[in-house]
């Protein structure tokens, strides 16, 4: 991202600082750029410019970014600034996908004075592939509340407790939760209570956990790993969940899946529906 600067400084005593900045285009991670033009103009001498990045929570991210004046202000006191000036943000790669804003700050003596224009940063990594299916609570006759989530089958109980079913998550409305519950095939086995789970052999001790992202601001397939974090995986693989609640799944094969609860039928006879994207 080039962004080019112009400014005046008068003999004037101090009275305001104002900055313009235009719209900036969407920037790729890792690499291309887009131009960006501003004004700042001061009643005085303009003894600093500073520019920095947050994201959406105003939070600083500077360091995800490449920062520097490309040619005219270079930070130091300027007594003209009629020059013509660019900078250059760049996101670096890894950055994550989404909003952020390009914060100027230019000061004379004691004014000082900000302005914040929005852009976005679009990833360069392998696009997220997604899907949605269908499963059953537990008491529902013909679908089935098991998912391998590395083929994207829903296995009914008896497919589904064979040894090497490969069944990741297991989801089913509880009435004792007044919830809808996803479980490891490990605690459908042993803790579930449910009986066409008490014979499952060799099931799988999937890891899984909430996650506070939404399941659009993942765009990328390298952006669902980080997001796993096996201190919060919960300790009985259990877990009770709301319609959009995401998380995040680390599968029998290794891989890393972030699923969304999108909707489900308050009954153990009814149906959920489950997005997952890896």
């Amino acid at each position: 991202m080039v962004a080019m600067w112009s400014g005046c400084g008068l003999t004037d005593p101090a009275s305001s600082v104002d900055i313009s900045i235009t719209s900036i285009g969407a920037v790729a991670a890792g690499g291309g750029a887009a131009i960006v033009e501003g004004t700042i103009e001061a009643d005085s001498i303009i003894t600093n410019v500073d520019m920095t990045v947050l994201n959406s929570s105003d939070a600083d991210v500077k360091s995800s970014f490449t920062l520097y004046w490309t040619t005219g202000y270079s930070g130091k006191e300027k007594a003209d600034l009629k020059d013509d000036m660019s900078t250059t943000v760049a996101a670096k790669s890894g950055t994550a996908a989404g909003t952020y804003k390009l914060k100027i700050t230019a000061e004379t003596g004691s004014i000082s004075s900000s302005t914040t224009k929005e852009f976005t940063v679009t990833s360069t990594g392998t696009p997220v592939s997604t899907a949605t299916v269908t499963i059953g609570s537990f008491d529902n006759p013909s679908v089935g509340s098991s998912i391998d989530l590395d083929d994207g089958s829903v296995k009914l109980a008896a497919a589904a407790t064979q040894s090497g079913s490969g069944v990741d998550i297991v989801g089913t409305y509880s009435t004792s939760k007044s919830a809808f519950r996803i479980f490891s095939p490990k605690y459908a086995k042993e803790s579930s209570g449910i009986t066409a789970f008490e014979n499952w052999s060799s099931p799988n001790a999937t890891q899984f956990h909430k996650v506070s992202v939404t399941f659009a601001s993942i765009t990328t397939k390298e952006q669902i790993q980080p997001l796993f974090n096996a201190s919060s995986v919960p300790a009985d693989g259990a877990l009770s969940c709301a319609a959009g609640d995401v998380l995040v799944v680390k599968t029998d094969q290794n891989a890393y899946v972030l699923v969304e609860l999108t909707s489900f039928d308050a009954n153990v006879t009814g149906t959920a529906n489950i997005k997952y994207g890896k």
